[in-house]
């Protein structure tokens, strides 16, 4: 039986899923100052050097590729977060009426625009982004105004 080798999340990736977290349970997002390196025997190194003293060595720098999936799944979290709507107060309260701009370049609407949870998910949006991750997208949709819709057990934003 063949075993996958999994490689831990970068620390980018990391602070943002402890942004997300944190400001989803109404933390202060402080707690995420965290170094969040990993020491030795753990991740690839993001900078290395070899030689010094001996024959053979140089000094070099190499780079590790963005933890993609990690901040996809963050994205994917701070999404939820953002667009978690109340659907009796949606429309006395202008729930579902600010939009961000998600990885795809496309309107989310949000439950407040200036809500925690919308600022984490502008963050991830942003890191997904930085990071050079390349999003999985459908059409944007047409319409210009959101609404807070039940779907299954969720309540959300829509579009």
């Amino acid at each position: 039986m063949a075993f996958a080798t999994l490689r831990p999340p970068s620390p980018a990736a990391l602070r943002l899923l402890c942004l997300v977290t944190l400001t989803a349970l109404g933390l202060p997002a402080a707690a995420c100052s965290y170094s969040w390196e990993i020491g030795s025997g753990g991740a690839a190194p993001t900078t290395s050097s070899a030689g010094g003293g001996g024959a053979g060595g140089a000094s070099g720098t190499t780079t590790t590729a963005p933890d993609c999936a990690s901040l996809k799944a963050a994205l994917g979290t701070a999404r939820v977060a953002a667009q978690a709507c109340s659907y009796a107060g949606a429309q006395a309260q202008g729930e579902c009426a600010q939009k961000i701009t998600d990885e795809c370049g496309c309107r989310a609407f949000v439950k407040a625009g200036a809500s925690p949870e919308a600022k984490a998910f502008s963050d991830a949006v942003q890191a997904f982004a930085s990071a050079g991750c390349a999003p999985t997208c459908a059409a944007c949709s047409a319409l210009q105004t959101g609404a807070c819709l039940q779907a299954g057990a969720v309540i959300h934003c829509v579009p």
